[in-house]
């Protein structure tokens, strides 16, 4: 007998509801205190926002990601859901974290406003082939661990 009550929460919709509403928002702080390595004080002030980014322009790519949250230090949460496996999906996720740090500033602003910005997909596929893990951390950073000073020559 088939249950056609049951909706997966691998359902864009389903998925929306319990992650992306700031009703449920304990449910999130729950997924993301098992994920993340931020302080407690983080989650004190977890908001969801408009999902939405880029700058409709003439000739631009807007997107709209799955879930954005905010939390109190103003580290934007980027979580997406990718049930259907897309090619180039490396650089769609840095498409996506890029934006979500560019759209954070205006015209005149102080790159010292800038807030980190932290990317999850979901998905119920190898997502990055050469990679063994399910979970896979990528940071920003000098791999030669030199000072943070840049040298342009």
């Amino acid at each position: 007998m088939k249950n056609d009550t049951f909706v997966s929460p691998l359902e864009d919709f389903a998925f929306k509801q319990i992650f992306g509403e700031q009703q449920n928002i304990d449910i999130t702080q729950a997924f993301l205190k098992t994920l993340l390595d931020v302080p407690q004080d983080e989650y004190e002030k977890l908001t969801v926002v408009n999902p939405s980014f880029g700058k409709i322009l003439k000739r631009g790519k807007a997107g709209i990601v799955d879930i954005k949250l905010t939390m109190k230090s103003g580290r934007i949460i980027h979580i997406e859901l990718q049930v259907e496996k897309r090619a180039n999906m490396r650089n769609r996720i840095t498409y996506y974290a890029d934006r979500q740090i560019a759209d954070q500033l205006n015209w005149g602003d102080d790159y010292n406003k800038l807030h980190q910005v932290i990317s999850i997909v979901i998905c119920n596929h190898i997502l990055l082939e050469e990679e063994e893990s399910y979970i896979n951390v990528y940071r920003m950073q000098n791999d030669k661990k030199m000072s943070k000073t840049f040298i342009c020559k």
